[in-house]
């Protein structure tokens, strides 16, 4: 199976990292989900790792395409970044359950933001903890219907959330529901566990 623009962008962004990324065999795919890569450091497993793509959303341009030459378009719905990444979290968290069921390592989604200013590391923020973080540092609990919603209990399944913008920043978001987990990515990475 090929990889994607997504797949490759989080592959070459986890390699510069040290480590080797391993897709699935493709009887492995057969028999049934899987995430996208088995990730390797040395030779030695180290995580399960998939990949999501945030697309810019096409819906007022779907709108106008489906509306004759002329015609005034109008609409309204709620905010649709949160549902996305709320339906990309509860689709990864089953893939990793065929394969990582028990948790005995840690799952890893790569988030590749292909939507630019419409989309950025604060709305995994809001759709994980359920708050809104103001700029003078004030916390508000207003997207729990996101964080409590479908993904309420699969969030606790992922280990560490990687936030890939199109601009080359990089953001982590650790799960420390399961400290060793923590720990490990983080020596792994590099990073100091008390320190994030």
């Amino acid at each position: 199976m090929a990889i994607d623009h997504n797949e490759n962008h989080a592959k070459k962004f986890i390699e510069s990292r040290g480590f080797t990324c391993e897709r699935f065999t493709k009887q492995e795919m057969k028999k049934g989900r899987t995430p996208d890569f088995r990730v390797y450091q040395n030779g030695e497993f180290r995580f399960y790792c998939e990949v999501k793509g945030i697309s810019m959303d096409n819906w007022v341009d779907d709108l106008l395409a489906a509306a004759p030459p002329g015609e005034i378009v109008e609409g309204s719905r709620s905010y649709p970044v949160f549902n996305r990444i709320g339906k990309d979290i509860y689709e990864a968290v089953n893939q990793f359950d065929a394969v990582n069921p028990r948790l005995e390592s840690a799952n890893v989604i790569v988030f590749v933001n292909n939507e630019g200013s419409h989309c950025d590391y604060g709305n995994l923020l809001n759709t994980i903890t359920g708050n809104f973080f103001s700029e003078c540092g004030k916390v508000y609990p207003i997207y729990q219907k996101y964080s409590g919603g479908r993904i309420k209990d699969l969030k606790r399944r992922v280990h560490m959330f990687v936030w890939l913008e199109p601009s080359g920043k990089h953001y982590f978001l650790f799960n420390d529901l399961k400290r060793s987990h923590e720990r490990n990515l983080c020596l792994w990475l590099g990073k100091d566990p008390d320190k994030i």
